[in-house]
């Protein structure tokens, strides 16, 4: 009779859990705090993180803008993380052809020393002065896909990168930027859900 119960029990509690239970996040301004820095739950199958916010003294110039901002995992220090950034520049400043494109870019920087990997230019979409964009980044199955956009999002880029695998993530900015929110959504680890701290001999003893 006890087996039968425990068996009974095991079986209810795990087709309660959801196939995918998704945890939802959400930091205002305040709550990130000067450093800007929040965390993720490492042990998720797939992870999405959202910010929204604003350069607030971005000029026109010969080439890059000064400023930009963008999200940073991985941050095991302040000179060692992986990034993806939104880069507002002129192409061919003091020209009739210029125009006013964003530069997305995502890379590393190592003890210091930074490296970007790959530069997708967005011309339309994007608000490449001082209004608001929206950068969203989403791992799942090994890729991270990169989306932005002023009023939509829109794909901008697909490359193989796993789910961050330390805690620490943080907004980076090179100038000043305004935040609206950062959202982080997590799948819920259902192996760890469904782990027990009891073995065999515990269980054993309950019966």
């Amino acid at each position: 009779m006890k087996k039968n119960l425990i068996l009974l029990l095991i079986i209810v509690s795990s087709a309660c859990l959801p196939v995918i239970a998704q945890k939802r996040e959400y930091y205002s301004p305040q709550r990130l705090g000067e450093e800007r820095a929040f965390t993720v739950d490492t042990t998720s199958g797939s992870m999405l993180i959202e910010a929204r916010g604003a350069l607030t003294d971005n000029r026109e110039r010969d080439g890059r803008s000064a400023d930009n901002w963008g999200i940073a995992w991985n941050c095991v220090s302040p000179l060692n993380y992986e990034y993806v950034t939104l880069n507002p520049r002129n192409t061919d400043f003091g020209h009739l052809t210029d125009i006013r494109v964003v530069d997305v870019e995502y890379g590393h920087v190592l003890d210091g020393k930074r490296e970007v990997l790959d530069v997708v230019t967005v011309k339309k979409g994007l608000d490449p002065y001082n209004g608001d964009n929206t950068l969203t980044l989403e791992w799942r199955q090994g890729v991270m896909r990169a989306f932005a956009g002023a009023k939509r999002l829109e794909p901008v880029f697909a490359i193989d990168c796993p789910v961050p695998s330390e805690p620490e993530c943080r907004i980076i900015s090179s100038g000043p930027v305004e935040l609206v929110s950062v959202v982080v959504e997590s799948e819920e680890n259902r192996k760890a859900l469904l782990t027990t701290q009891f073995d065999v001999n515990d269980v054993k003893a309950r019966i």
